[in-house]
């Protein structure tokens, strides 16, 4: 018999319908740096692993300029800039700080996921985060092709994020067979409360993540009653 999806909380409701822009990009499973534009700051996020470069470097990338004019912006040497991005030197936080600045980037700090693991009825390991997960609009948003470890049945095929169906699959897929980085990289947790009544999973994961999304829900109206 399948199982029907439950509704979560009405709480949840004015989640829905958020504006996300959309993007070209088309996200792997080593994808890496993430920026989005937050009041005129640009903000860098790593929802999985980094790449084999260096956070500067990448972001020089994203910035679009070379060594040589960072050093000019930044008031520092192009053999410090190279040293840092190759490992050679480590820079303190203030000059990492100034560098990004620098790119046109800010660093920020955000609590990390914790992860514990739910039991399934038939011996299914699922991983459930504490708190919901946030991605920049980018990459929630993005094209997307799942790893072989979550995505066996069709492990070329590429999601489109940005349309309601193929994101409801690939939330489904994850959240039954990911791991807390898979997580991570491909759920945000505005897009899965919007989700949330369509998806098909068993009545172990739904109830261990409707925990997770009360609780979201809960502090976020006790947040507004606060300000009010």
């Amino acid at each position: 018999m399948t199982e029907m999806p439950a509704r979560i909380p009405t709480c949840c409701g004015s989640w829905r319908g958020a504006q996300r822009p959309s993007g070209p990009e088309v996200l792997s499973p080593k994808a890496g740096i993430e920026a989005r534009e937050v009041s005129n700051q640009i903000l860098m996020t790593y929802p999985g692993a980094m790449e084999d470069k260096s956070l500067l470097e990448q972001a020089r990338k994203v910035a679009g300029i070379s060594q040589s004019e960072l050093a000019r912006r930044a008031g520092t040497s192009r053999t410090a800039i190279s040293a840092y991005e190759n490992g050679r030197k480590s820079p303190s936080l203030d000059t990492l700080s100034r560098l990004l600045n620098a790119l046109g980037f800010q660093v920020t700090v955000s609590p990390r996921l914790v992860f514990h693991e739910v039991m399934g009825a038939h011996g299914q390991r699922y991983q459930v985060p504490d708190r919901l997960p946030q991605l920049p609009p980018g990459r929630a948003l993005a094209d997307v092709a799942l790893p072989l470890a979550i995505n066996w049945s069709q492990p070329e095929r590429v999601f489109r994020m940005r349309e309601r169906d193929d994101r409801a699959r690939v939330y489904e897929m994850v959240l039954r067979e990911g791991a807390g980085t898979d997580i991570e990289r491909y759920v945000d947790g505005a897009l899965l409360i919007d989700l949330w009544p369509d998806l098909i999973l068993s009545a172990e994961l739904r109830a261990a993540w409707e925990a997770v999304l009360t609780r979201e829900c809960d502090g976020d109206r006790a947040g507004v009653h606060e300000a009010a």
